[in-house]
């Protein structure tokens, strides 16, 4: 009877650790997956924790649930494009890679955030989330309608080597109701069609390089609003131009540094009346501006205002900036208290001027001492013949948003707002932990089961 009790106990121990086993291997994210299986991952409060390396067989739509993808230093890789978060949802991604790499996508993007009739948060949080050698007609990422994309958090988005001709890295669908902030991050785009087509873009403690584009930021009529906020944005070797405006605010601040640099057609463009505004605090260098029809005639003053400078622009489109005068005090030239005049610094009956201390003739201000020729432009850096603007420059079809890019009639969209990101403090259960509960639950089952056949053997004692 005994040995009877013993085998039971035993049986009843080891199906009770199997079924843990198999419960906490089930639990392990990694490998290749489809998005369905992916998301089943999600614990009670939607969090979704990698164990390693996971690849997507198909396209990733998060449609009305939000998520947290703790990334766990892993890679999580898409293969194809249309991967959507949608209806109000808001899904981070931390902590770890994002591969889009050699992805040829037929439709609008390979990374929307909502689609066409909703809208929806992402946030990139210290993710490095890099594409080379993609394909996608309009965009790598596509912000539809008042969707909202936040770059954080150290995160590094590297694109290169586009296929497509007509597409871009980071568009808005809807002009300035897409809203964009990067963050204390690093964005590099190089040979690609478009950096940023429309939205209102903040880029703030940041760093954002393109390097050989067909167009650095594009804008639709009234379409962009970009903040540039103690960052560095360089746009260099533009087949076309680095800055678009056409009837919006571009606004650069707080030690921000900017650098326009061998645009074939234009380092700056101006469609039609806009505003480029720059703090004192604040560097933009740029050669070439192209002034539309809709404002040529236009004072180059009245477009870019500037606190140190002022601009004249050529009929070469070539540009003089001059330093506007007494504009210059540095924070040190202030007057100290201690500079104040004293008593004793009165002047002494013999300080008085003589007649031999007038000014002389040769004491005037020379010629030599204004703003020299040299100083200007010099006829080398006017425009050559081969920087105006071929035909092939102008803007082509895939420039201007296509009637896909826009709502469809009837459709209403809900906004997104920037506060519906969601957090969590709650941390993932490591594998440590897991061991834990798991030697707690056999202890547990083999102390009960030792006092359950210490009682049994006293009871076939007594009979």
């Amino acid at each position: 009877m005994k040995k009877r009790l013993l085998t039971g106990f035993v049986s009843i121990s080891m199906v009770f650790m199997m079924s843990t086993m198999m419960a906490f291997a089930n639990d392990t994210v990694e490998g290749n997956m489809t998005s369905t299986e992916f998301l089943e991952e999600g614990n009670e409060n939607s969090e979704i924790t990698l164990d390693g390396d996971v690849t997507l067989s198909d396209s990733l739509k998060i449609d009305a649930k939000d998520y947290v993808i703790d990334l766990n230093g892993h890679t999580l890789t898409f293969t194809t494009d249309t991967n959507l978060v949608t209806n109000n949802t808001n899904v981070i991604f931390k902590n770890g890679t994002i591969n889009l790499d050699g992805i040829k996508g037929n439709a609008d993007t390979i990374l929307g955030v909502g689609h066409y009739g909703s809208s929806a948060n992402l946030t990139l949080d210290g993710v490095k989330l890099q594409a080379n050698n993609y394909t996608s007609p309009y965009a790598l990422i596509y912000v539809y309608n008042d969707s909202v994309l936040n770059v954080e958090n150290n995160s590094v988005l590297t694109a290169k080597n586009e296929k497509s001709l007509s597409g871009g890295v980071i568009k808005s669908s809807n002009g300035q109701a897409g809203k964009i902030n990067i963050t204390d991050s690093t964005l590099n785009f190089e040979n690609a069609a478009r950096g940023f087509v429309d939205g209102t873009i903040n880029i703030k403690n940041s760093t954002v390089n393109m390097k050989g584009l067909s167009n650095g930021i594009n804008s639709s009529t009234g379409g962009l609003n970009l903040t540039v906020d103690n960052s560095k944005l360089t746009i260099t070797g533009s087949i076309g131009r680095a800055l678009t405006l056409d009837g919006t605010t571009v606004s650069f601040k707080n030690n921000s540094v900017i650098d326009f640099s061998n645009s074939l057609v234009s380092d700056i463009m101006f469609k039609s009346q806009g505003k480029i505004e720059v703090d004192k605090s604040s560097e933009l260098n740029f050669k070439k501006v192209k002034l539309d029809e809709a404002v040529k005639g236009t004072e180059l003053n009245d477009l870019i205002i500037s606190e140190n400078y002022e601009y004249q622009l050529d009929d070469k489109g070539n540009v003089t900036i001059t330093q506007k005068p007494g504009d210059t005090q540095k924070p040190g030239d202030v007057e100290q208290p201690g500079d104040t005049e004293q008593p004793g610094d009165t002047e002494q009956p013999g300080d008085t001027e003589q007649p031999g201390d007038t000014e002389q003739p040769g004491d005037t201000e020379q010629p030599g001492d204004i703003e020299q020729p040299g100083d200007v432009e010099q006829p080398g850096d006017t425009e050559q013949p081969g920087d105006t603007e071929q035909p092939g420059d102008t803007e082509q079809p895939g420039d201007v948003e296509n009637p896909s890019d826009t709502n469809n009639g009837g459709i209403t969209t809900t906004p997104g707002t920037e506060n519906d990101t969601t957090t969590t403090d709650k941390l993932p259960v490591t594998g440590v932990e897991k061991l834990a509960y798991l030697f707690v639950g056999i202890v547990t089952i083999t102390v009960g089961g030792l006092v359950w056949f210490t009682s049994e053997s006293r009871k076939l004692r007594r009979k």
